[in-house]
């Protein structure tokens, strides 16, 4: 059905369709190409630069729990601070003083220590031998509300039944703050260096919101939101563009089980596990805003496509245009050839398949119009000698009769009869016998006319009457010789030797 609406379609436009697909589906394909290459690249360097992301975020979580591990290793082996923890107030003369004046030097040296890393939330030590817990905080809106010992907590027995060893606890609630803020807790029990039994159990903490800071941090940076999940793939902290749907949908919390790379659904993500700590950080990016920034891309390649498909309508137009022009005009000469118009066409010493084409055409007019000429020639040939045997048809029973009509008129002595048909004859055959064959004026050609109806009339004893009417502009008109004789004489015969009845030649 599309090959049958095809072919009814004219030459030009089918060029200009070719042309157009010509340029169309070369430039689409390019397009596509080129913005899926973009596209690739976008992806490609978003993936580097989020794995990139979550491997600092994971060394900056390494560095806080590295710098917690290590404050709590601090007490250990400092002689004045093992001193103060071993000591009896019992045996002191004033138990109270010794007491107030100690907390001092423990805030002093809690001080120092946590001056030294900034980066550490709070700091909480929990000497044995009386009841103040030393306390430290480097956030300044931390409220310090409760410093009993939490002795029936499970971190804290768990921290003294490691013996010395540093414990983590994931994420818990911080009630000797105000608030409860959640934190992530390294602790460890001081042991004396001598009985190695416990003195003092250090606390350090680290804020969520501390991790919250980091990760947003990173966000501000880089197109994509993050997430830590501890060693169980719990949720530790995430940025402030991270949602529930992104965990849902990338399904972080399995891919935490096997750290990797993923692209899967409308979203991108980075996963990196650490090592030492088993926490997993998760980056993700929806590809719709990666992909956002070749939106001018894309629209370049639009308007680049645009403009190429306007220029290359307008050139396949020019081409299309020059191509059908002589097929046109080849088009117009075959229905100008049925007006009779055998003029060539002007090819322009073209040298392609137009310009054979028009060769031929031209050569082929040429030799139609050479045999036609033959055949007017030939035409005219006929029709001349067919008028001159016309010419010569006079009916040798007519000149019989004639001759035997002028025996009568001189048998019966009518002279003037006879003198009359011997004029006419004689003027009649004087014209058949100089074998003209060319033409004459009408008012010759009824001179000639009247002496054959002369002749006749006298013959048939004048049974019949001849009227004329002719018109004088038609008198100089030219007609071929001895044109009208065959009608008049048809005419004379249907009336008297038939009795058809009146008869006119018009």
């Amino acid at each position: 059905m599309i090959r049958a609406r095809l072919r009814n379609v004219r030459f030009r436009n089918k060029l200009l369709l070719s042309f157009f697909l010509l340029a169309l589906i070369p430039l689409s394909i390019l397009g596509y190409y080129a913005y899926h290459v973009a596209s690739d690249n976008v992806k490609d360097n978003a993936a580097i630069q989020g794995e990139y992301a979550v491997k600092r975020i994971s060394e900056r979580l390494n560095g806080l729990l590295s710098d917690a591990v290590t404050i709590s290793r601090y007490p250990i082996g400092n002689g004045e601070l093992e001193s103060l923890l071993r000591k009896d107030y019992d045996r002191v003369d004033y138990p109270l003083y010794e007491k107030i004046q100690d907390q001092r030097t423990y805030s002093r040296f809690v001080n120092h220590l946590m001056n030294l890393h900034l980066n550490m939330d709070y700091f909480f030590l929990y000497p044995f031998n009386q009841p103040y817990v030393i306390s430290f905080s480097n956030r300044s809106d931390a409220i310090i509300v409760n410093s009993s010992a939490p002795e029936n907590e499970e971190w804290y027995e768990r921290t003294l039944g490691q013996r010395g060893n540093w414990v983590y606890t994931g994420l818990m609630k911080a009630n000797e703050i105000k608030g409860s803020p959640e934190v992530i807790t390294i602790s460890r029990a001081i042991l004396d260096s001598k009985s190695q039994t416990p003195l003092a159990v250090a606390k350090i903490m680290i804020d969520r919101r501390t991790m919250k800071g980091i990760l947003n941090d990173e966000e501000r940076t880089s197109a994509f939101s993050f997430v830590i999940l501890d060693e169980h793939a719990n949720e530790l902290s995430r940025s402030f563009s991270f949602t529930d749907i992104m965990l849902q949908e990338t399904g972080v919390q399995l891919l935490a089980e096997q750290p990797q790379h993923s692209g899967r659904g409308a979203y991108m993500t980075s996963i990196h596990r650490s090592p030492d700590t088993g926490w997993t950080v998760a980056a993700v990016a929806e590809q719709s805003d990666l992909l956002g920034r070749l939106s001018s891309i894309k629209y370049g390649l639009f308007i680049l496509m645009g403009i190429t498909l306007l220029l290359s309508g307008y050139l396949s137009f020019i081409i299309a245009r020059n191509l059908v022009r002589p097929i046109v005009e080849l088009k117009n000469n075959m229905l100008r050839i049925d007006q009779g118009d055998w003029h060539p066409i002007a090819y322009g010493g073209r040298n392609d398949e137009i310009g054979q084409l028009t060769r031929h055409y031209n050569r082929m007019l040429e030799r139609l119009e050479q045999f036609v000429q033959q055949l007017l020639t030939k035409e005219r040939e006929k029709k001349d000698l067919e008028h001159r045997a016309l010419q010569s048809q006079i009916n040798p029973h007519f000149i019989y009769n004639t001759l035997n009509s002028v025996k009568w008129c001189a048998y019966l002595e009518q002279t003037d009869n006879v003198t009359e048909m011997i004029d006419a004859l004689v003027h009649l055959l004087r014209y058949v016998s100089k074998g003209r064959n060319d033409s004459l004026a009408l008012k010759d050609e009824l001179e000639i006319l009247k002496q054959y109806i002369h002749i006749m009339s006298i013959r048939y004893d004048n049974q019949f009457e001849t009227s004329w009417q002719v018109d004088d502009e038609a008198l100089a008109c030219v007609v071929p010789a001895m044109l009208l004789q065959p009608l008049i004489e048809n005419a004379i015969l249907q009336r008297l030797v038939r009795g058809e009845g009146d008869c006119a030649a018009d």
